[in-house]
């Protein structure tokens, strides 16, 4: 299965237990996918609860392993899997986040992978490390929005002059008018930075 069938696999799993699919638990679940390398139909933890199988084939192999019929089918089985009370060790690593101190240990001797709890046994964290194809976030990159155009200075002094316009029919008085006709050539001059200091000039070669 590839990443991006896992992804949304898993998904769906996490779901159904009211989960968000962050990077971490997808990651973990790739990686897990992986320690299993089965190719058993849309049962890509190896699962072997009966029920939803492909009527044309539904077994694997002769360990029980099912080949299910849907990707919905295969989802229900994982999930109920997952949330038996012999598998809490890695529900509960999951919901977490974090490997818990029997994680390895039922991953290995109850649900039968023994790579994968190996791996994670010799101290690697299978939510931030990678067991073999790398996981890759699928979040396209955001790109940051085009910044918009100063205006040029003809459009902020015919702004400043309509707004004196109107002001003048409010009826400012001549002062506040002209305090505010200062303030906003002022502020149209710093937007296009043309209230910088001129440098003195260079004195003239002796």
């Amino acid at each position: 299965m590839d990443q991006l069938t896992s992804d949304r696999y898993f998904t769906a799993v996490l779901a159904g237990d009211g989960m968000s699919s962050d990077e971490a638990r997808l990651r973990l679940f790739f990686n897990w996918l992986q320690g299993e390398n089965t190719g058993a139909e849309w049962n890509p933890l190896a699962t072997e609860l009966p029920g939803g199988e492909d009527p044309a084939n539904p077994l694997w192999n002769p360990q029980g392993v099912r080949n299910y019929a849907t990707e919905a089918d295969g989802v229900a089985a994982t999930l109920s899997t997952l949330r038996q009370a012999n598998m809490a060790p890695i529900w509960d690593s999951i919901i977490y986040e974090t490997v818990r101190p029997d994680f390895a240990v039922t991953m290995r001797n109850t649900w039968g992978t023994t790579d994968f709890a190996d791996w994670v046994d010799a101290g690697h964290n299978p939510f931030t490390e990678d067991f073999g194809v790398p996981w890759v976030s699928a979040a396209p990159t955001p790109t940051p929005p085009e910044p918009s155009p100063a205006p040029d200075f003809d459009t902020q002094v015919r702004g400043v002059l309509d707004r004196i316009a109107a002001e003048l029919h409010e009826g400012t008085s001549f002062e506040g008018l002209l305090g505010s006709m200062l303030a906003r050539m002022e502020a149209a001059g710093n937007a296009l930075n043309l209230n910088q200091p001129v440098p003195p000039a260079a004195p003239p070669p002796v």
